[in-house]
Formats: structure tokens, C-alpha cells, sequence
């Protein structure tokens, strides 16, 4: 198989190998969720200024994902709150009824929010027969993410949280790729069969492949 780390430095190794995926949040029934969306033009202080906001209606952000891609920043967050500080914490975020419809709206300081309100009433589901986690890594190219995935549904398994990254090489070398997911299943899969599977992925696309069984307890929402 071709040795997909040829030419990759150490500090760029260095960011696969720290690379931690977990599972997603689990919803606190007695506190307030948001899943909120931010877009708009890179600046400085756009984080600031969204913290400044959630923290000043006790609004905790438990998970976020922000990048800059090209000119645009993009933001996803998981804020929970005060059941009471809801009402206001939405408002702080965004004074616009619409942006709890679904739509999105651009305030004076160009950003575009939209949000919607998480209901964690609702009965957590059964704590999974399996949890494990999944890592790719090699040169980029179109279809790792489809074939990966697609090799995990075979097998029955769901993708609960994942996370991709592209590392640019400094020379003319191509782009070194990586992705590690968080999968759960209803019932314990064949482990053997899908290490069999990830390694034909491996001849196929000239990546590295691993799965990890992991001995977690689902919490409660």
C-alpha cells in the first residue's frame, strides 16, 4: 500500500494524532437549548461578541464549530441556558422573530443568525449495544467521506458526530486529509468483518483505516 504520511511533516502529523471526537451533547431537561447558526464576514470579535451575549443570560456554549472559509466565518452552537432565561437569551442572540422560524436574518453588524429552540423533554434513546470510534486518514481526494460512511451503514452503524479536516501542505505536495467519527450501533456488530472492511478501503483509496471499541455509558439527557 502507498504510505500515505510520505512527505507529511511532523507538525502536521501532529494534528491528526491529537484529534478527539466524542459524543454529541446529551439535552439537561431541566435547563433551556439553542442550536444556533452564524454567518457573515470574517472579522475579528464575531466570537466575542456571541459569547458576550449567551454569557450575559447565563447561557453556556457546551459545543461549537467555527471556521473561516475564504472571506465568510460560519458558526454552529449548542447553548443551554436557565429554563427562565430562555425567552431573553433569544432575544440577546437576535432580536428578530424570524430567525426562530427557520430563516435567517442580517443584523447592522452583518452577521446572519438563525436558530431553533431544542425540546429535551423528549425520552432520550435506548443506550446503544455499541459505541466506537472511526478514523480515515491519507492524501484528500473526491469520496472518502462517502465511502466511509458507506462502509459504516453496511455494517449498521451511525454516525453521531464527525469531524473532518484538510491540511494544506506548505509545498506543491498534495493535500493530506483527515476525519474521525463517533458511531453507535443498536446491536454489537461483527468488529472482525468491519476491520476486514476498512482495510479493503485501505488497498482501494490508499488511506489508513482504524475502528476503536469504546466502553462508554450512555448519560442521561
Amino acid at each position: 500500500m502507498t504510505n500515505v504520511f510520505a512527505g507529511v511533516d511532523a507538525s502536521t502529523f501532529a494534528l491528526v494524532t491529537r484529534t478527539v471526537v466524542g459524543p454529541p451533547p446529551r439535552l439537561d431537561p431541566t435547563r433551556g437549548h439553542l442550536v444556533v447558526f452564524v454567518r457573515g464576514a470574517d472579522r475579528p470579535g464575531i466570537v466575542a461578541s456571541l459569547a458576550k451575549r449567551c454569557y450575559e443570560q447565563e447561557g453556556s456554549i457546551t459545543t461549537s464549530k467555527m471556521m473561516s472559509l475564504g472571506n465568510e466565518f460560519v458558526i454552529i452552537l449548542h447553548v443551554s441556558c436557565p429554563l427562565e432565561k430562555l425567552s431573553s437569551l433569544q432575544k440577546a442572540l437576535c432580536p428578530a422573530k424570524t430567525a426562530l422560524a427557520g430563516q435567517w436574518y442580517t443584523g447592522e453588524d452583518g452577521m446572519s443568525i438563525s436558530m431553533s429552540v431544542l425540546d429535551a423533554s423528549v425520552a432520550p434513546p435506548p443506550s446503544p449495544a455499541f459505541t466506537g470510534k472511526v478514523s480515515l486518514t491519507g492524501i484528500d481526494k473526491p469520496g472518502l467521506i462517502y465511502h466511509l460512511s458507506q462502509t459504516l451503514a453496511d455494517h449498521h452503524l451511525s454516525i453521531e458526530h464527525l469531524q473532518t479536516e484538510q491540511h494544506l501542505s506548505e509545498g506543491l505536495g498534495p493535500a493530506f486529509f483527515s476525519t474521525m467519527c463517533y458511531v453507535v450501533g443498536s446491536s454489537q456488530p461483527d468488529l472482525p468483518a468491519l476491520k476486514r472492511s476498512l482495510k479493503d478501503l485501505e488497498a482501494k483509496l490508499g488511506v489508513m483505516c482504524s475502528v476503536e471499541a469504546l466502553e462508554v455509558k450512555r448519560r442521561g439527557r
